[in-house]
């Protein structure tokens, strides 16, 4: 079952602060938001204002997608 996004053209807002630099955010079918971070963090955030760093690249992100099939 697809959760609901956290987007929503009607109602912008921001959703977390404070991540390093953010880039190639995306939303995953778990309803929670991606996102680079300039030092090669992989921040994942949630509606609820939650943020965690799932990895560490040490270098930056080129680029981030999020499989479609993942729960």
């Amino acid at each position: 079952m697809i959760k609901k996004s956290l987007f929503n053209i009607y109602n912008v807002e921001i959703i977390v602060s404070d991540l390093d630099h953010p880039e190639c955010v995306n939303f995953g079918p778990d309803g929670a938001g991606y996102a680079g971070g300039e030092a090669g963090q992989l921040f994942k955030f949630t509606s609820e204002r939650d943020k965690v760093i799932l990895a560490n690249t040490g270098g930056r992100i080129g680029g981030l997608c999020v499989d479609g099939n993942y729960t």
